[in-house]
This record gives C-alpha cells, structure tokens and sequence, in this order.
C-alpha cells in the first residue's frame, strides 16, 4: 500500500485518520492498522473509503496495489 498518496488523497478531502475512521464505522487505530498493513481490508470498508475519497481506478491501483505493480 502506498500510505503516503492514501493520507495525501485523506488531507485532500479534509479527512484526518480520526474523521476518516467514523465515516466508514471503524476505530482510529483499526485504519490506523490497515492503512500501515497490519491489518487487512473489508470489502465494505475498502469501499466506503474509496467513495469517500472519491478514488477513481488508477488511484485505487496506485493506492492499494503499489506493492504488487512494483514485483
């Protein structure tokens, strides 16, 4: 995961982890946790936040699968 362009695309949307978290109903420390890959997505979540942050497919790419386009 790319956290630095996830919490850019955050800041500009005016979302802190705090805000961010109550938006989707999850604890600060559990986005805290998926956003640093400690912890894995819910299909729910992962959806939430991309409307949220109105993420259009090649920021999900770039966001979510850096890891993987980067192998």
């Amino acid at each position: 995961m790319n956290t630095n362009k996830f919490l850019g695309k955050m800041k500009e949307h005016g979302y802190t982890l705090d805000t961010l978290a109550r938006s989707i109903g999850i604890s600060r420390m559990s986005l805290y946790n998926k956003v640093h890959g400690i912890r894995e997505w819910r299909l729910r979540e992962f959806a939430k936040v991309c409307e949220l942050l109105e993420l259009d497919y090649y920021d999900i790419r770039d966001i979510f699968f850096a890891d993987v386009l980067a192998k």
